[in-house]
């Protein structure tokens, strides 16, 4: 059927024509990977007198990025925003509850503010780090966060280069042993980076500590949570009355999103400050860009 879209009112000879209605705006979320950090709150963690003690997000060392993290993070942040334009777009900001992740988003948002970009505040962060060095502009989501049960698993998987020392003799014996064993058995064939090696040894850890969350198990809770990202971003695209299309920045971490990464676009890992890109198809679907290579829908 034909839709006209122009009528003729009584004693208007030449009609009138009707306003289309607005085009829907797209949902948009950036997945951002941290910039180089320190991991002070780990290393002061598994060289406490409790190194097993789970993480927590109110006790960090703050700031984390190493000085050449943050000159990445500047530069990445400069580039990423010379492709949007702040009279068509405006901001809001997520991220992880970790201080690395937190400290990359406030760069970012530096760098927004210096181009003029508008930046949506969320009514509570939900950080203490957020509202006393960020301004409360950038909300602390549980989706982006690991909230690591289990410090020591991790710096196990580092490198020999970049591994922190275990304060062993804190723990029961048994345990420490146990401990020193599963060493062992990723040193004999170190793959030389955490991701490689979370990926290469999650089922041998799991054997030792069978809380710990492999790569596919992080795939199963937090990556299909991430697309739920854009629920919540479709909700202050409708809140908001503003024609600028509204692009949620989310700051987070490696862990949940390699097995995405590996199954959409045959990539084995993600480096400090890139952008794994989402956006909402016309039919539905969730559209995902990293490295130059497009995915049709990353929920299926």
């Amino acid at each position: 059927m034909k839709i006209n879209f122009e009528s003729k009112e009584k004693g208007n000879a030449e009609g009138k024509k009707l306003e289309k209605a607005p085009e829907k705006k797209k949902t948009q979320v950036d997945f951002v990977r941290h910039s180089k950090a320190t991991y002070s709150t780990y290393k002061e963690m598994v060289n406490s007198d409790d190194p097993g003690k789970k993480f927590d997000h109110r006790n960090q060392v703050f700031p984390d990025l190493s000085s050449g993290g943050i000159e990445l993070a500047k530069e990445q942040a400069r580039l990423f925003f010379e492709k949007f334009d702040p009279e068509k777009e405006q901001l809001f900001f997520v991220s992880s509850n970790e201080a690395r992740a937190l400290e990359t988003a406030g760069i970012y948002r530096e760098e927004a503010l210096a181009e003029k970009f508008t930046i949506l505040k969320p009514e509570h962060s939900r950080s203490s780090i957020s509202e006393d060095h960020l301004d409360g502009d950038v909300r602390m989501i549980d989706t982006l966060s690991l909230n690591l049960p289990n410090v020591i698993v991790s710096s196990l998987l580092n490198p020999k280069s970049s591994r922190h020392e275990v304060n062993y003799d804190a723990l029961d014996p048994k345990e420490a042993e146990m401990y020193k064993k599963l060493q062992e058995e990723i040193d004999k064939d170190n793959k030389g980076s955490f991701a490689e090696n979370f990926i290469a040894y999650g089922d041998l850890v799991k054997k030792y500590v069978p809380s710990f969350e492999t790569a596919e198990d992080l795939y199963n809770r937090n990556f299909k949570n991430m697309i739920r990202l854009f629920k919540f971003a479709e909700k202050k695209t409708g809140e908001s009355s503003s024609k600028k299309q509204i692009r949620i920045l989310a700051f987070g971490h490696e862990n949940q999103l390699l097995v995405a990464l590996n199954k959409y676009f045959g990539e084995h890992g993600i480096n400090n400050c890139e952008v794994l890109s989402a956006e909402s198809g016309a039919d539905g679907e969730i559209k995902g860009n990293f490295r130059g290579k497009e995915i049709q829908d990353l929920t299926k």
